[in-house]
């Protein structure tokens, strides 16, 4: 019975979390639109082309901010008071929040859009719990299993999210299409994960009330950075998911300049590294993790990494589509397999705090790569591109090490 209710639960999260990470992902391609043209009225007329840039750069990243500033408060809470609640009330704040965006584009009032983008950002922390309540059903041996087809979903998600948000923002495609479109079925698919959450996610026995207070789990949870192997691997993740960040939101620009590949071209190459990274996680991540160890498969994918970053001086445009396939593998590998140590590395009781920490430590460098690629593509390609393999070079060093320091116990 609890097996049954192990993969139910298991099943029913990942489903849900694709929807939750579509819902969020198919608003997105409007951000642009509605900052760099006037007539949608949400900003100035005479208001310059860098200030709407701006305007934009600070909408994408808003969600982000909101997340870190609520992702241990998130994570705490669902230590304490459960995985279902914290998740109804973080699905509740989703469609709130598209609730403020569709009044601020009624009204055209920015600071009320930028208020809801915020607080969408603390209602996504859904992730957090869900990646907790993944590992709270994943047997230690399986948890790389599981975490694949977690990251499955959410990848699967960001194939198509975006996609779907500009045929459904093309008036031209159907006549009641418009910029809200979007917002509207994101706000639907939010409504209908409180249902699905209610009817198919179940708490194990027990629950997961372990902590004598709310925030007990964040306190003991401090004790970690004690470990050098913690403070190394965490610093070491974030690093080599800047890098990783870095290469990848350069990298189009890099075909551009390289090899003229047009938009079409990058359209294809993007959405060809999704699907790849989905099957990866889907069907090869499950497999290596029956027959190799964490630590392996974490220190070979790591290596490959980097060796494929270093194929790009190769000139050769035949070789980018290799080097992708193989990158998005040895990616999908790098990511199942830290989540897995890095939930192992934590007592049971405090498991909504890591998933807290490991979604901060992605989000902070997605929040840095946002802010900088401005920057660097102003800087030559391949002076990035070396900067880039410093970066994930410098983290593969400090998270192998971590991880033949690996205890499955915490020292507390």
């Amino acid at each position: 019975m609890l097996l049954k209710i192990r993969r139910k639960n298991l099943f029913s999260l990942s489903f849900i979390i694709f929807l939750e990470s579509f819902s969020f992902l198919v608003i997105t391609p409007t951000l642009y639109r509605l900052c760099v043209q006037p007539h949608f009225n949400m900003l100035p007329v005479n208001m310059t082309e860098p200030m709407r840039y701006l305007v934009f750069l600070a909408l994408l990243i808003l969600p982000a901010v909101g997340s870190l500033l609520a992702a241990l408060f998130v994570g705490s809470l669902s230590d304490y008071y459960g995985r279902k609640p914290v998740m109804l009330i973080g699905f509740l704040l989703v469609a709130l929040a598209l609730s403020l965006q569709l009044l601020a584009l009624a009204f055209t009032s920015m600071v009320l859009f930028a208020f809801g983008r915020i607080l969408l950002g603390v209602g996504v922390c859904v992730h957090v719990v869900a990646r907790a309540a993944i590992a709270d059903v994943a047997i230690n041996t399986k948890r790389m299993q599981y975490f694949s087809i977690y990251l499955a979903a959410c990848t699967l998600a960001l194939c198509f999210g975006p996609l779907v948000g500009i045929f459904l923002s093309d008036v031209k495609l159907l006549g009641w299409f418009d910029i809200s479109t979007p917002f509207w079925l994101g706000l639907a698919i939010a409504l209908f994960n409180l249902v699905l959450l209610l009817e198919f996610f179940h708490e194990l026995p027990g629950g997961n009330r372990l902590q004598l207070s709310r925030w007990s789990s964040l306190k003991q949870a401090l004790v970690y950075f004690k470990r050098a192997d913690f403070v190394a691997f965490i610093f070491g993740y974030c690093v080599v998911s800047f890098g990783i960040l870095l290469y990848v939101m350069s990298h189009f620009y890099f075909l551009h300049e390289v090899y003229a590949f047009s938009a079409k071209d990058i359209g294809k190459y993007q959405l060809l590294v999704g699907l790849v990274m989905t099957l990866s996680l889907l069907f090869f991540i499950p497999m290596l993790a029956n027959k190799y160890s964490l630590q392996r498969i974490l220190a070979v994918s790591l290596t490959t990494q980097c060796s494929l970053l270093l194929c790009n001086f190769i000139p050769d445009a035949m070789l980018q589509w290799l080097i992708m396939v193989l990158l998005s593998m040895a990616t999908s590998a790098t990511y199942a397999a830290a989540f897995t140590y890095f939930m192992d590395i934590f007592d049971d009781a405090n498991l909504g705090v890591a998933s807290a920490f490991l979604g901060m430590l992605f989000t902070f460098a997605w929040l840095m790569c946002s802010l900088l690629v401005p920057y660097l593509s102003k800087c030559s390609i391949y002076k990035v591109l070396i900067f880039e393999i410093s970066l994930l070079a410098l983290g593969s060093v400090l998270m192998c090490w971590a991880i033949c320091k690996f205890k499955r116990k915490p020292l507390v």
